[in-house]
């Protein structure tokens, strides 16, 4: 029988919690929120853009392993909020997220109105409900950087513990 290792970058953001507001006191939010602080740029080269709908129970981890990654480039982080009728966006607001709101309802129109709020020359989507390895960006911008007839690059990052 074959048997899954989890990566060990991956164990560091596997967060638990019943309700986010009990990690406050904890300071894993504030180190969180500390490490989020790089993606706020002016002028980006890369854009990751987080489409989320309902995502309290798995956008805390989401954006631990965001808030670890390696930025080569400037970088920033843009979540569209889908709607969600519990604490995502109350969570965002508290981590410093920018939020752009997409009204209608819809995973492409969600994804359509972050890529149009992206101001990087390279987009990356990502999921509200993975978790992403630190050198992410790199691995996804190198070779459209290296090679000018890339267009397009993805990856399967999206580990659960």
């Amino acid at each position: 029988m074959m048997q899954l290792r989890v990566a060990n970058w991956v164990k560091q953001h596997n967060i638990q919690y019943s309700d986010w507001t009990e990690l406050i006191g904890s300071g894993k939010l504030v180190e969180i929120k500390e490490g989020l602080k790089k993606f706020d740029t002016e002028n980006p080269k890369v854009s990751i853009v987080i489409p989320v709908w309902n995502e309290e129970k798995n956008i805390i981890r989401t954006l631990s392993s965001i808030s670890k990654m390696n930025t080569p480039l400037p970088t920033e982080l843009i979540v569209v909020d889908n709607n969600s009728t519990d604490n995502t966006v109350k969570i965002l607001q508290f981590l410093g997220v920018k939020v752009v709101k997409e009204p209608k309802q819809g995973i492409a129109h969600t994804r359509l109105t972050g890529l149009m709020a992206a101001k990087g020359e390279f987009h990356l989507c990502a999921d509200g409900d993975a978790l992403y390895p630190p050198n992410w960006i790199k691995s996804l911008t190198q070779p459209l950087i290296n090679n000018s007839k890339i267009t397009c690059v993805y990856g399967h990052y999206s580990f659960l513990p």
